[in-house]
């Protein structure tokens, strides 16, 4: 599946949302393209680059991580995967979201960079302390976005107290106040919390924007919990990677005129219509290293463009 979900945190159909050309996520995938792959990837770890383990919700940061597991794809035949079911596989991904299945249990996805496929992830043994955080997080998540609908249309109080009265009816576990609020302030709650917040933006029955910074409950996460706070309102810009120059023995781009000033023109403007190029058909910035860019360039200024054939 691709990323062609709701936009919207904490509808009934939210789905992935950029932050900065990265994401954060909402909750569910009713916008599913049928004619594409349902991918699985099993015993999943997901690593950071220097392999330390992570967290999937950090992506919001602007990180870019990678899940690895078993993959498994319905049907692979007819999509004509390369690798067969079972396979190794890593996926990167920049963007995640979750749904309920019809028992109400969360399933979590990422969205692989390369192919934009939406990849369901579970867990490995290793795997699963961190995942069952991860759950923790969005149920809560869940839970609050319901609560705070109720505020916008009247039906309850924005207090603290009746949230956590609520939460431990709900929860079923007899939780009393401050059980709440610990699960509240945990870190991985409140980061993932406080990095939603940071995207929404509720409107009231009256058309009147009500932003989440002004909730009792983003005030508290925000007093007591401000290492998730500056976290979550942190965005980390991928350092580029160091641009490897390739070998000079690639030859220079023919001149396109006899007049050398005019040349360097021509190929500057080629260059500069080429990166643009490049970067509108999705190649990241990081990826345009000077070796791969004269090449091109000197295929175009070699082959130049033949324009129309009926013309």
């Amino acid at each position: 599946m691709k990323a062609s979900r709701s936009q919207l945190f904490g509808s009934d159909t939210p789905g992935a949302v950029p932050y900065k050309s990265n994401n954060s996520s909402g909750e569910n995938v009713n916008k599913m393209d049928i004619d594409e792959p349902r991918l699985v990837l099993q015993d999943t770890i997901v690593y950071q680059k220097n392999r330390s383990i992570a967290n999937v919700f950090d992506s919001v940061l602007g990180l870019e991580l990678r899940a690895e597991g078993t993959l498994w794809v319905e049907n692979a035949d007819r999509y004509k995967f390369k690798k067969p079911n079972g396979s190794h596989c890593q996926v990167q991904f920049q963007m995640y979201s979750y749904e309920r299945d019809e028992l109400g249990a969360i399933i979590l996805y990422v969205e692989d960079s390369a192919t934009k496929w939406w990849v369901e992830l579970k867990p490995s043994q290793k795997y699963v302390a961190h995942f069952t955080s991860m759950v923790e997080s969005a149920e809560l998540k869940h839970f609050v976005t319901d609560y705070y609908e109720r505020v916008i249309n009247k039906e309850c109080k924005d207090d603290l107290a009746q949230l956590c009265w609520e939460y431990g009816r709900e929860d079923g576990s007899g939780l009393l106040q401050e059980d709440v609020f610990e699960v509240l302030t945990k870190d991985a709650n409140a980061f993932f919390l406080l990095s939603a917040f940071r995207e929404e933006t509720w409107v009231d029955g009256e058309a009147q924007t009500m932003k989440w910074s002004s909730t009792e409950i983003y005030k508290l996460l925000k007093k007591q919990c401000p290492t998730a706070y500056k976290r979550a309102n942190t965005f980390v810009s991928l350092e580029p990677e160091p641009m490897a120059v390739d070998s000079p023995t690639i030859p220079d781009p023919p001149l396109a005129a006899s007049d050398s000033g005019d040349a360097q023109t021509s190929q500057l403007e080629m260059l500069i219509s080429l990166i643009s190029d490049e970067i509108e058909d999705g190649t990241p910035v990081k990826k345009l290293t000077p070796g791969s860019l004269w090449n091109k360039l000197f295929i175009k200024a070699k082959i130049p463009d033949q324009g129309d054939p009926g013309a």
